[in-house]
């Protein structure tokens, strides 16, 4: 059944329950809400209006069924029943409109991510390929009216499509004013490695070469015997347990994972008391003296505490600016 198609039904079906009363006012008496507070003022009169609610209903209804991209192909009319508009998704469209979440004019909401951005660093959020070369264009164009330009090779572009057949299309470079941007299988953003899917294990991976990075610039503080063991601790918490678990709280680690975060850091701490496994010390003796925290454990601390922020709601308030906002 084709979207255009629906979305024009759709509207009928609502027009006709709003003009009978069968949306409006039942709804008003089912909910016990006023019948004022279900009407929208229409701007120009400043009073509540039927006729002004009747088509921002529309508008909010047609910008959820409407193509993002026009059919490339003649829209016929389909023959299949559908449901007419049920009592919720009435009062889901009057509330999102009420409250702001409705789509503008570029179908894109006010609460759907569309960009994240650091100092010189942008990650732009797209749904297809269309959209996505839209939202590039307007930040090369914003860029080059200050001076700047986007670098094409140190701009990259990820996709979660699957690497079919028939979707390998969708992996193709992007050309913007010969300007050619590749998609990869990964990136790394703010530290952190970035794949669609999303690749934990990956991830983890990456964090433990950085955590070994880390030891290799301090070990001869680490090892060195002429710290006492409270100092070296401090370094190496302060240092290598904070590149390993960094973005842990989003971490869904497998029994494989953590017996590699073990792995790992009963070697460091061998290194920091200068014993092999020849020297036949149990890991229970090797932690009793060095006495640092459980990777495990603390990645697990760390993702429990992050669970409790977003249960509490303090959260980051999401991005209500997005690519169009660049003028």
């Amino acid at each position: 059944m084709l979207i255009e198609d629906i979305r024009s039904r759709k509207e009928t079906q609502l027009l006709e329950a709003i003009r009978s009363g069968r949306s409006i006012v039942r709804l008003t008496k089912e909910n016990e809400l006023t019948r004022k507070r279900m009407f929208f003022k229409d701007p120009n009169t400043g009073t509540a209006s039927q006729e002004y609610t009747e088509r921002t209903v529309t508008q909010f209804f047609e910008s959820l069924y409407t193509p993002k991209v026009p059919l490339p192909f003649a829209i016929t009319p389909s023959t299949e029943p559908i449901l007419p508009f049920l009592r919720e998704e009435i009062s889901y469209a009057i509330q999102s409109l009420r409250i702001g979440h409705a789509a503008g004019d570029d179908k894109v909401k006010p609460d759907m991510l569309t960009t994240l951005s650091y100092a010189d660093d942008v990650i732009i959020v797209a749904k297809n390929r269309v959209e996505l070369r839209r939202m590039l264009t307007k930040v090369i164009h914003a860029a080059g009216r200050v001076g700047l330009e986007v670098h094409p090779r140190k701009s990259i572009l990820l996709t979660s499509s699957a690497t079919n057949r028939e979707q390998i299309t969708t992996r193709n470079p992007i050309i913007i004013d010969n300007l050619q941007f590749d998609f990869v299988e990964s990136a790394t953003y703010l530290g952190g490695k970035i794949s669609l899917p999303l690749d934990h294990p990956d991830e983890i991976e990456h964090r433990i070469r950085l955590g070994w990075f880390a030891w290799s610039k301090l070990s001869y503080l680490l090892s060195s015997r002429l710290l006492p063991i409270k100092t070296r601790r401090r370094v190496f918490e302060s240092c290598v347990t904070a590149a390993v678990l960094y973005g842990s709280e989003v971490w869904a680690m497998r029994a494989s994972e953590k017996e590699r975060l073990s792995v790992t850091q009963r070697k460091m701490e061998r290194k920091m008391l200068g014993v092999t496994l020849k020297d036949r010390w149990r890991n229970e003796r090797v932690r009793g003296i060095t006495k640092l925290r459980d990777l495990i454990e603390e990645g697990l601390k760390r993702k429990a505490r992050w669970a409790l922020v977003r249960r509490m709601g303090r959260a980051v308030e999401p991005c209500h600016y997005g690519v169009d906002a660049i003028q």
